[in-house]
């Protein structure tokens, strides 16, 4: 499971939007730079080992340039929740779900990263199933977030 580090914003409207970045996207592209740099000195061509060189640079770059990110939409007014994902690993349609289909929005305690404490923010969706939308790492976040939940499912809680 990818672990999507939040930042939330208010829109207008009463819309919630929260951008959420790949935690582990530097350390993916410094890993990749790295285990890259020894197929660039393979014996079996000069030209090849530069072309190796060549793609994994310019994936490292994409990488660190374009992360992976998903941004969640909070539609009050269409009354849906919109997934996007960006960077790289883009999709072309976002995924939607309907207000009706999720039956709470549950915000979990996942632990901690450094004096932080993190928090996991889970769709909660008709049936047994649970979606990961991303983790909130700031208290202030997390209670203010909790609280557009509740203003956003009046009829359940956060």
């Amino acid at each position: 499971m990818r672990t999507y580090y939040t930042r939330r914003t208010l829109l207008p409207d009463g819309m919630v939007q929260l951008r959420a970045r790949w935690s582990a996207v530097s350390s993916f592209a410094m890993a990749l730079g790295i285990l890259g740099l020894p197929a660039a000195f393979l014996p079996v061509n000069d030209m090849f080992g530069l072309a190796i060189l060549c793609v994994l640079a310019v994936l490292v770059l994409l990488l660190l340039v374009a992360p992976p990110r998903r941004i969640l939409t909070f539609d009050k007014v269409g009354r849906v929740l919109r997934i996007r994902h960006c960077g790289v690993l883009a999709e072309r349609k976002p995924r939607d779900i309907d207000f009706k289909e999720i039956e709470s929005i549950a915000v979990k305690e996942a632990g901690s990263k450094g004096a932080y404490a993190l928090h996991t923010v889970h769709a909660e969706l008709c049936g047994t199933e649970s979606l990961y939308l991303c983790t909130v790492y700031d208290d202030l976040e997390t209670a203010v977030l909790k609280r557009e939940m509740v203003a956003l499912f009046p009829s359940r809680r956060a």
